[in-house]
This record gives structure tokens, C-alpha cells and sequence, in this order.
């Protein structure tokens, strides 16, 4: 794990927003929403879909579930647009499954912790496909 820093992004995609636990639900179908989808979402960087979470507060968190597009593209009707300013990350690698990513994350927020640097509550996973693709670069945005 090593800290990076990460330019400003934009991020187009659906979202799915609702308290911790019932996320397992709603973020895959957010998911198949996307993927329904996604070929409205034009200035594409790259043909890797990612994942912004948010921790709200209260146990509730806001899932983007989209792609990184350039910073003229047009934001699709029912999607949403939001810009992630210029930050330093923590940043990761996770190849196994996807129910790991989650375990990674928190080893991944110790780690910052432990470097001195504190979480800010966003996290960013990049590496989504169609076909289920691998890696995926797992980010921890610190304040």
C-alpha cells in the first residue's frame, strides 16, 4: 500500500444511496442498472467502470456507480455527475474475489491511520467490467 495522489475526476454513473445493511441489496442493482445503461455515457476514460462510496454518517452511504469521463461529458438523463477534487489516497491492488474488497478497505483504512493520515469517508474501487474483469485499484481518500 502506498500514498498517491490522484488529479481531479469526474464520474458519471446511477446512485444508489441507503443505510449499510441493505446496501448488498441495492448496489447490485445498481449495478445491472449501469450496465443496462452504460452506453449512454459518452467521453469515457478508459473501459473500467468504478465504484465512489461515501459514508454519510449515521450508517448510511452513498454509492456512484459509473465511469470516469472527461470533464466536458454530458451527464445522461437519470444519471448523476460528481467531481472529486485533486486528493492524496492510499492506494491498493485486490485481485480475489469481490467480497474481499470490502476486508481490504478496512485493512486499508488502519493502514492510513496507522501512516498518521486519516480517512475521509470516500472510498474509490476502479475495475469493474461487464465480464467481472480483474484487478481492481482500491482507493481511500484522506483528509
Amino acid at each position: 500500500m502506498d500514498v498517491v495522489r490522484l488529479e481531479p475526476m469526474t464520474v458519471i454513473g446511477v446512485v444508489v444511496e441507503g443505510p449499510f445493511d441493505q446496501l448488498a441489496t441495492l448496489v447490485p442493482q445498481g449495478w445491472k442498472r449501469l450496465w443496462d445503461e452504460a452506453d449512454s455515457i459518452q467521453d469515457r476514460l478508459g473501459d473500467r467502470f468504478v465504484e465512489v462510496s461515501e459514508h454519510l454518517g449515521d450508517g448510511r452511504y452513498r454509492e456512484v456507480l459509473g465511469a470516469r469521463v472527461t470533464a466536458s461529458a454530458r451527464t445522461p438523463d437519470g444519471m448523476e455527475r460528481i467531481e472529486l477534487p485533486a486528493a492524496s489516497y492510499v492506494h491498493s491492488v485486490h485481485t480475489g474475489p469481490l467480497e474481499g474488497i470490502a476486508v481490504r478497505f478496512g485493512e486499508m483504512q488502519e493502514h492510513s491511520r496507522s501512516l498518521g493520515h486519516e480517512p475521509d469517508g470516500v472510498l474509490l474501487d476502479e475495475g469493474y467490467t461487464r465480464d467481472g474483469g480483474q484487478p481492481h485499484d482500491l482507493y481511500v481518500r484522506l483528509r
